[in-house]
């Protein structure tokens, strides 16, 4: 890609931390043929992401929440135009809770 930008923005209180990141990535050459009209990119591709940690009252203990792709985007991908997509991945929205110890 000829762009690539990445920013996060973070707040720590205590034991409490939570970060929010955008990345994004601009069109990328994904395969090369003889002819220009063959050639494969993917489209722009951005997404917002947020991690959450508070640390418990136990040594070592902390909580932690993930949420990915908070725009829930979709990659996609063209031949030659990308006004004719060839290809569309749908991912979505994940998250994750968990307990994390530090040792």
């Amino acid at each position: 890609p000829n762009d690539i930008f990445n920013v996060s923005l973070g707040y720590d209180y205590k034991d409490f931390s939570m970060r929010i990141a955008f990345n994004f990535q601009g069109k990328t050459l994904a395969y090369k043929s003889d002819y220009v009209e063959s050639d494969g990119y993917t489209q722009n591709y951005s997404r917002l992401d947020l991690s959450i940690r508070q640390k418990l009252p136990l040594e070592g203990l902390s909580m932690q929440f993930l949420l990915s792709n908070i725009t829930e985007e979709v990659d996609k991908s063209y031949t030659y135009t990308k006004d004719y997509n060839n290809n569309e991945q749908f991912y979505g929205m994940t998250g994750s809770l968990g307990v994390r110890y530090e040792f």
